[in-house]
This record gives C-alpha cells, structure tokens and sequence, in this order.
C-alpha cells in the first residue's frame, strides 16, 4: 500500500486527493463501485493521508475482484493467447479502461508494468506478462 501511495503522490505531499485516491485504488485491482467511493468520500477531507486511506480499505475491499478476475480481464487484450499483452494494447486498456488517466500517467503505469514484469513476443514486440503484473499488483490476495 504504501508504494502505491508513494507513487500515487505526486510532489511527496504525504496525500492524496481524492482523483488521486480513486486511480490509487484502481491501480491495485480494487474495485469498488462509485457509489462506495462517494460514500466513502464523503467523510473525509479533501487530502487523504495513509491513515486515512487504510481506514478505507477494509470497506473497499469487501468489493474486491480476485486475481483470476483481474486476469481475465487482461486475457481480453492476449491476441496470442500466450500470457502476454503488447506494450501497445496495454497502453491502450490503461488509457480506456476503469478511471481515466492522463497521459503522463498512462506512461507512468506502462512504464512500471513493463519494469514488473517485462517479456517480448517472438517477433520482438515489447510485451508485459500479465500475470506476473498482477501477482505484483494485487500481492498475496485470492
């Protein structure tokens, strides 16, 4: 939790605001529905420090997908079937999938995947391998 946090802050104000919470969120294969998030939400301030943001996770995660789950949902963009989904088609699923990111964080998200979990297809196209990344992503979680 804490490296999401860490890389979810930008400029080490030591929070998040609530944007940056909800992406945080997301980005761990939580999957909360908006309706909690608001709810959630709005009891706090606008920055949320680490404190607050454990105080959460516990609500948040009785909606959480499972591994398998969040695996699955990477398959869809596996045109070879092989374990692996393009740079490409990842920056892609990252930019049009869950909360909108920004470029800059599109990138940011492509860029630590590919650090995770790097692979390549046989024709020397840059690829993740999906499962590594969410082994990493979601840790010791069913």
């Amino acid at each position: 939790m804490q490296e999401a946090f860490r890389f979810f802050d930008q400029g080490d104000k030591g929070y998040l605001n609530h944007a940056e919470f909800i992406k945080m969120v997301q980005s761990l294969g939580e999957t909360p529905t908006q309706a909690k998030l608001e709810e959630l939400l709005s009891t706090q301030s606008e920055s949320l420090d680490l404190n607050a943001i454990n105080g959460m996770l516990p609500a948040i995660r009785e909606q959480r997908k499972s591994k398998q789950d969040v695996i699955n949902a990477f398959k869809v963009f596996d045109n070879r079937s092989d374990g692996h989904i393009t740079v490409d088609n990842f920056r892609t699923m990252m930019g049009s999938v869950g909360e909108k990111l920004s470029p800059s964080e599109v990138t940011a998200a492509v860029d630590k995947a590919y650090e995770i979990a790097p692979g390549e297809l046989d024709d020397g196209v840059k690829a993740i391998k999906y499962e590594a990344y969410v082994e990493w992503m979601m840790g010791s979680q069913t």
